[in-house]
């Protein structure tokens, strides 16, 4: 089995494909002319999506599994460019760019909804 995809369930999708777009200095590789869902492509055919909260709360009800928020890890070539562009596009970091004993450089941001994001560079 693989792993090849990831879905944040929003309660505004408009607002965190912004966000995203902003972040990942991309637009959506996809947009449904239907509903507010989309997707943005990495490479190996991993992706993010992001979806509304009430498609989550259909599936499994109402209650704190439909409340939980991921981690979610995005590389980047350039740790402390990432940080500078997230301080000056105002996004919330919560932590500075720090060296991990395990070969990695991060910070934390949350997206707007509170999602916890982790931006790594490999050293």
């Amino acid at each position: 089995m693989k792993i090849r995809h990831f879905c944040i369930i929003a309660q505004n999708p408009a607002l965190l494909k912004k966000f995203y777009s902003e972040l990942l200095e991309t637009p959506p590789s996809f947009t449904s002319e239907t509903s507010e869902y989309c997707e943005f492509n990495a490479e190996q055919e991993a992706k993010l999506d992001i979806d509304p909260l009430d498609v989550l709360a259909l599936e499994i009800g109402q209650g704190p599994a439909s409340e939980k928020r991921p981690l979610i890890r995005i590389e980047a070539d350039d740790v402390d460019g990432v940080f500078a562009q997230s301080l000056a596009k105002k996004f919330q970091t919560l932590t500075e760019p720090k060296k991990k004993p395990w070969g990695e450089k991060s910070f934390h941001l949350l997206d707007p909804e509170g999602n916890l994001i982790e931006i790594f560079q490999k050293l």
